[in-house]
């Protein structure tokens, strides 16, 4: 499910956002151990299988309860720059800036994955789609069609002054993570862009 998906759901009170395991580190690993010790005897391999497949389901669920935090702070971090952008054509100038360089992450290995589609699409709509003017809605469709460069993307942002470009290190990571695997051209891109900010 979609990072924006689990927001909007608790926005509307469907859904409750998924809580990080309330035992620590050292109490996980104690209750895993006496778990092993006490079916090991009995079950053998079968159980280590069964435990295994238990730690590695609860670590892509926190995984997706940190991204689904990251989602809400990235929308909240929007609706600042909103109040902050010096009118209407700034804020979204800057918003398509911040659609480029997701759109660029996920056409960086050539392929636009439809995971990585559909969490751009949806971070559009959580920023309330049916109210983009029509302009801005045609550029996102441009950039979907003409997928821009990294240096593409991270001109637009630099022309926007984007004050915070934390902000699209956000949307970068979540369309890294948006198929819930990152890839070695994601990671370079990533590299990438924060030499363009660093330099």
């Amino acid at each position: 499910m979609s990072f924006w998906k689990i927001l909007a759901g608790a926005a509307t009170g469907v859904v409750t956002v998924v809580a990080l395991p309330i035992a620590g580190p050292v109490g996980a690993i104690t209750a895993v151990g006496a778990a092993v010790a006490g079916t090991v005897g009995a079950t053998g391999g079968a159980a280590i299988d069964a435990l295994e497949e238990q730690a590695e389901k609860r670590g892509r669920e926190q995984e997706k309860a940190k991204q689904a935090l990251k989602s809400e702070k990235l929308l909240r971090a929007i609706k600042e720059m909103e109040s902050r952008a010096a009118g209407r054509d700034q804020f979204f100038s800057q918003l398509i800036a911040i659609f480029a360089a997701g759109i660029a992450c996920a056409n960086c290995d050539g392929d636009i994955d439809p995971a990585e589609r559909t969490e751009i699409d949806e971070f559009v709509a959580g920023i309330n789609h049916s109210n983009l003017p029509n302009d801005v809605k045609e550029k996102v469709d441009e950039l979907w069609q003409n997928p821009p460069s990294i240096r593409t993307a991270f001109k637009l942002a630099e022309q926007a002054k984007i004050e915070d470009l934390s902000l699209v290190d956000d949307v970068i990571d979540l369309v890294m993570h948006a198929d819930n695997r990152v890839h070695a051209e994601e990671k370079a891109f990533m590299n990438a862009w924060h030499k363009l900010r660093n330099s």
